[in-house]
Parts: structure tokens; C-alpha cells; sequence
């Protein structure tokens, strides 16, 4: 096990010094990326906090500082559900992993936009497009957005506010209902 993390480290390492921008794919050996973070953004952020929780190299910290930074402009992106990607993922495992509280703000600022993206009458978050769309360019459910649930559970869990959780629980159960075949 020891093995398989070492391994993992170095090719976090290895990335980050070569990538200028968010890994998305690789193709033929080589990264395709997005300058934005697109939707997998968090993920390589989150990469460089559990290296850095491993190792303790202040250089990892300052990496995940900074590609932390790079995403903080999409916590006002209310045209994708993937700010729990972006955002769980980043600001809050750095600000478990390092305590400080200046991690945060963004994160709950993203929640709060999340939330402004629930369909109150069919108890979902749309996955895609703006709010504000018409009605037959917006209203799309898709089980991936299950994953960015959690940040609203910690929204709700930090501001004390249960309109986050509540969103959560009845886009959980709406996903139940209509995603969640029976077999």
C-alpha cells in the first residue's frame, strides 16, 4: 500500500510541474486540459491537499493554494451543478486539511449559488444551462450531480441554515425516485 501511494505522489509531483492548466483526459499520453476547471478542476486540487496531507511538503500547499485560487471565480457559476465538484473538492478538504477558515468563504458562496439552481417544483438541480432558460433547455437530471450534494451538507452543517440540506435530501430523493432503477 505504501508502494501505491509513493507512486501516487510522484505522479502528482510529475503533473504538477508540467500542467499550466486543469487536467481533464489524457489522450495518446498527453493531458487535455481547461483553463476554467471545467467540471474536473476540484479534482486536481484535491490531489494536491492529499499529497500535501501525506507528505507535509509546504510546496504541495502552496500548489493547492494557488490552483485553489485559480477556481475560486466559478463559485458565481450558477450555469452547471458541478460546483460540488469544484469546490468539496478544493476549498473545503484544504480548509479540513489545513483548518484555516479563509478556505471557506468561497465554498459557501458556491453552495449558496448551487442553491439558486433548484427546481423547486420538481425537487432536483438541473445539471446544466442557465436557471433562467427556457423550458426545454433546462430541467435535465442526471445521477452525477449526487456527488456535488455533500457541499450543500456542509453548507448547511457550517451556516446553520437547513434550506441546503433540505435542497439536498429532496434532490436525493427525487434521484431515488426517477434515476435509481429497481433491480
Amino acid at each position: 500500500m505504501q508502494e501505491a501511494l509513493t507512486y501516487s505522489i510522484e505522479c502528482v509531483r510529475k503533473n504538477l510541474s508540467q500542467l499550466t492548466s486543469f487536467p481533464e483526459f489524457t489522450q495518446d499520453g498527453l493531458w487535455h486540459c481547461v483553463d476554467d476547471g471545467g467540471w474536473v478542476g476540484g479534482h486536481w486540487v484535491g490531489l494536491l491537499w492529499l499529497a500535501f496531507a501525506q507528505t507535509g511538503d509546504d510546496a504541495l500547499q502552496q500548489a493547492a493554494r494557488a490552483w485553489s485560487n485559480r477556481l475560486a471565480p466559478r463559485q458565481l457559476d450558477s450555469t452547471t451543478h458541478d460546483l460540488g465538484f469544484l469546490f468539496g473538492l478544493s476549498h473545503v478538504l484544504g480548509a479540513r486539511i489545513t483548518g484555516d477558515e479563509t478556505l471557506k468563504p468561497p465554498a459557501l458562496t458556491a453552495a449558496r449559488t448551487l442553491t439558486r439552481r433548484f427546481n423547486a417544483r420538481g425537487k432536483f438541480f438541473p445539471a446544466w444551462g442557465s436557471p433562467d432558460a427556457p423550458d426545454d433547455r433546462r430541467g435535465r437530471a442526471i445521477i452525477d450531480t449526487m456527488m456535488n450534494l455533500d457541499l450543500l451538507y456542509w453548507a448547511s452543517e457550517k451556516t446553520g441554515d437547513p434550506v441546503y440540506a433540505r435542497q439536498a435530501t429532496q434532490h436525493a430523493q427525487t434521484a431515488l425516485t426517477f434515476l435509481v432503477r429497481s433491480d
